[in-house]
């Protein structure tokens, strides 16, 4: 399955978010925004959501609410996106370390939620970062034994990595 959606506005666009789908943004400038999401070998467990905020300002927000039934307490999600305007064009690289616990206690939707979790920064770091997957339950295993410079390679092999999509749950999918 493979989606492509293309945003496009007469304001910037603030934030774009799946809930449901780890997905690839490419933001070629701030009035676009073109989202992507692809799997093999499986079938879709819902629906495909994404979510956007193009409000005009400094700021934007957006709150998403869910409540299972009045009886439960609901949940909330804000997503909040400040201008920051960058005194330099420049951003430095930055490393990202992954910890994932993988033992009994984390099975089912906390695992799938981890991994979604995980998916999604390794799909959102930049070429020049560095990263490496930990995972852990009676022991210690690392996806490689030091930090990986990222890029498509390493990303697609972390993805595929039994570390990253860790031994308690299924393989993870890859999506670009």
């Amino acid at each position: 399955m493979s989606i492509e959606a293309s945003i496009e506005s007469t304001v910037d666009i603030k934030s774009v978010y799946s809930p449901t789908h780890a997905i690839d943004i490419k933001r070629p400038d701030d009035r676009h925004a073109v989202v992507k999401y692809e799997v093999a070998n499986q079938v879709p467990a819902g629906d495909f959501r994404l979510f956007y905020d193009n409000a005009a300002g400094k700021l934007g927000a957006s709150v998403l609410s869910y409540r299972p039934d009045k009886e439960q307490e609901g949940y909330f999600l804000l997503l909040a996106t400040p201008q920051i305007e960058s005194k330099s064009a420049d951003r430095p690289n930055k490393t990202a370390i992954f910890v994932v616990d993988r033992s009994g206690s984390m099975s089912g939707k906390k695992m799938d939620q981890a991994k979604e979790a995980l998916k999604f920064v390794l799909n959102n770091l930049r070429e020049g970062d560095t990263f490496n997957v930990i995972a852990y339950d009676s022991s210690v295993e690392s996806f490689r034994p030091e930090l990986q410079r990222y890029d498509e390679p390493t990303r697609k092999a972390a993805l595929d990595s039994p570390r990253a999509s860790t031994r308690a749950g299924a393989r993870t999918s890859t999506a670009r």
